[in-house]
């Protein structure tokens, strides 16, 4: 029966020192995980339940719709000379148009997302069994098998390579944009796990590094057959990297979702305005400021006319 124990440091000191880890904030064992997140990413910027504040409360602060909806809420009052319906309407339909845009935007993006999050990784399920689960599916500790040209479900622990000496190539264009394949190599520990069969009795403990966004950095441990061995960056294999010119690799979960590097590196996307927005803000500043003026010099002039 496989099992992964996985441990968390939470306070990282020397690795001279005999307390490397000197603390760990999480303990999980695969069959029951509690307290790491699902593998499934999000990019979209709403959701229907927040669609309609947030994308009102990002129409409202453009400057011209809000100076709009000003003018729109004085003209209900019985002394405007304007009808309601005059400023009102031009407003909700550009507001609608905008928010449609929005919508049909991040629906773009959900589509996206569920494509990704739907891929299909091969995990291991016990007695040396690989069968297919979705990407979103994945749990830390799930022991997965990545054939060449797929890319990587979640950071991966490298154990063994289609190549004898363990080790195989990555494309990290996706994650630094770099084009050049980078080599990773597999610890001599776990080298002879190269075939389906050598996972039915495989146990291991690992402790490691808690998340972060650092894509060159990775330290920790890995506990096998009574023997530790230390882990570095070469054996980390990144979400969003493709494994080339290698036939397949063996590699165990161990960070998910938002706690993947490339998640913790990813930024939502803003709000996009436009050089001529930025300019049209400018004028209707300078619009509201003429007539504030414009306002208080004739309530002076009416003042000292009555004599009030």
């Amino acid at each position: 029966m496989m099992w992964i124990l996985l441990l968390f440091g939470s306070s990282l000191v020397s690795q001279d020192s005999p307390g490397w880890f000197s603390a760990m904030n999480l303990i999980c064992i695969k069959s029951n995980l509690t307290n790491t997140p699902d593998n499934y990413t999000t990019t979209t910027r709403y959701s229907f339940v927040t669609f309609l504040p947030k994308a009102l409360f990002e129409q409202f602060r453009r400057v011209a719709n809000f100076y709009f909806l000003l003018a729109a809420a004085l003209s209900l009052v019985h002394l405007a000379p304007f009808t309601p319906i005059s400023l009102i309407a031009p407003l909700v339909f550009v507001v609608g148009i905008s928010m449609l845009k929005e919508a049909v935007e991040d629906w773009h993006r959900f589509l996206q997302d569920l494509n990704v999050n739907s891929r299909i990784a091969k995990a291991h399920v016990g007695n040396g069994m690989f069968v297919d689960k979705p990407w979103r599916s994945l749990l830390v500790g799930d022991v997965v098998k990545v054939s060449k040209n797929e890319y990587f479900p979640s950071d991966l622990l490298l154990l063994s390579s289609s190549y004898e000496d363990g080790v195989c190539y990555v494309e990290t264009m996706n994650l630094d944009g770099e084009t050049n394949l980078k080599a990773k190599r597999c610890l001599e520990a776990t080298l002879g796990l190269d075939e389906d069969a050598d996972f039915s009795n495989f146990k291991a403990t690992i402790r490691c590094e808690d998340p972060n966004p650092s894509l060159y950095t990775f330290v920790g441990n890995l506990e096998f057959k009574n023997e530790s061995h230390p882990l570095c960056p070469a054996q980390l294999l990144l979400r969003d990297s493709k494994l080339r010119n290698t036939d397949y690799v063996y590699g165990v979960v161990i960070f998910t979702g938002a706690d993947t590097k490339v998640v913790r590196n990813s930024t939502r996307s803003p709000s996009k305005r436009s050089q001529i927005e930025r300019k049209m803000d400018f004028v209707i500043y300078l619009l509201f400021s003429m007539l504030v003026l414009i306002s208080l010099t004739k309530l002076h002039g009416v003042c000292v006319v009555f004599e009030i």
